[in-house]
């Protein structure tokens, strides 16, 4: 940020540039302009930047408990204090896991922030046009969708988590094969969503980003497995948040062999994948809902094609999949407390529940002590390299070191 000349001299000949260009590989004029409208009334105040990055967290945090509410609305038997409960637990995770805290407190990942403030503004919306089919409505999903991408180029998955939407509200089930499928409103909304998708991977193409093939890249059988294991490893610091860095290394070099451990995450995926099906043909739609949600948020994040990462994942990622998650367990959880009931033992789901959420709530507060600033974040992280040297590995070099930062200059 500091050394982004867009923010100290926001004229309008650099917001021009900074819209029809990238920067420092990434596309975010819509942050730019959040940066610059902090710099404008505080300067390069750390606090004002912490604050509203912070306020960002908690509109987001608020947004996410009315998407949650209106989504338990399908859910038959459940009362309207169930309902605002489970939205209420749904949203308090989203707030206080420590997977949330990278996002919130490095002031680089407020793109993060404001991406996910325009999906959520988004898929609300679109849930309005579903439930009152007035096609204005999607006008105001398609706004929130530009902005989102121009905050953070992962909002281009936005049309398939429409799509999830879609199915869970029953759009999709009269569906077939004919030619007239396609001329059904429930494709043909799509169309400016997967027009405009499409428009932006060819921009994100055209600034040397977004492509599907790449020379120095992992080949396609290894990145698989990357991609089971990042989805494994997603759900489980989900469940159990622990061991968490600000930097988390791929298991070898390139052109090296697999661990043989690493084999181990495709069997397990087949697992969770087991459990999604068993779900479904149970009839458990909002289980299944929350997996899809989870997954489809993460499409572009898990190895599936070759991008330029460093990292083989990454907290931030989850910022906003961590919602599938959540809400993909609230059934679990309200059949827990109902059988605890019965056996007159209700007060043991709640006094478990209270232990998990002052575990995960505990632990986020640890983090952001861990992000104070850049040398404490990264102390970690050096120590686990120097460990790993000390044990014989080789070819390792340190991702996170300082150096000298390349700054562009902006033709004028």
């Amino acid at each position: 940020m500091l050394d982004n000349p867009f923010v100290s001299d926001p004229s309008p000949a650099y917001m021009a540039y900074h819209f029809t260009h990238f920067f420092h590989g990434q596309y975010s004029p819509v942050n730019t302009l959040f940066y610059a409208a902090v710099y404008l009334l505080a300067g390069y105040n750390a606090a004002a930047f912490h604050t509203l990055s912070l306020l960002i967290h908690l509109t987001n945090t608020f947004l996410v408990f009315v998407l949650s509410e209106r989504l338990f609305e399908l859910q038959s038997g459940w009362s309207g204090t169930e309902r605002v409960l489970y939205a209420g637990l749904t949203a308090l995770v989203f707030g206080i896991h420590p997977l949330q805290v990278e996002s919130v407190a490095w002031i680089s990942a407020s793109k993060v922030l404001l991406y996910v403030l325009f999906t959520l503004a988004a898929l609300l919306f679109y849930i309005r046009y579903i439930q009152r089919k007035r096609y204005r409505t999607l006008v105001w999903v398609m706004f929130f969708y530009l902005l989102a991408f121009g905050s953070k180029e992962q909002a281009v998955i936005l049309p398939v988590t429409l799509l999830t939407l879609d199915w869970y509200y029953g759009r999709l089930s009269t569906l077939g094969l004919s030619p007239r499928t396609w001329l059904r409103p429930v494709v043909v909304e799509k169309v400016p969503f997967v027009a405009v998708a499409l428009l932006m991977w060819y921009f994100s193409s055209r600034n040397g980003l977004g492509h599907i093939a790449g020379v120095n890249a992992y080949p396609l059988g290894q990145r698989l497995v990357f991609g089971a294991h990042s989805i494994v490893v997603y759900v489980f610091r989900f469940l159990a948040p622990v061991k968490m860095y600000y930097f988390y290394f791929y298991p070898m070099m390139q052109g090296e062999p697999l661990p043989a451990m690493y084999w181990s995450y495709p069997v397990l995926l087949a697992i969770l994948v087991w459990f999604g099906v068993e779900q479904y043909c149970r009839g458990n739609r909002l289980t299944v809902f929350g997996l899809l949600f989870f997954t489809v948020n993460l499409l572009l994040v898990i190895h599936l094609l070759p991008m330029p990462r460093k990292m083989i994942t990454a907290d931030r990622y989850m910022y906003l999949s961590i919602i599938g998650l959540t809400v993909a367990a609230v059934p679990f959880i309200r059949s827990m407390l109902q059988w605890f009931a019965e056996r007159r033992r209700s007060w043991m789901p709640g006094v478990l529940m209270t232990m998990w959420l002052a575990a995960v709530g505990g632990y986020a507060m640890y983090r952001t002590t861990q992000w104070k600033d850049s040398p404490t974040v990264k102390r970690n992280i050096n120590e686990l390299i120097e460990r790993r040297k000390a044990q014989g590995e080789k070819g390792l070099e340190n991702p996170v070191k300082e150096g000298p930062v390349e700054t562009k200059k902006v033709p004028m």
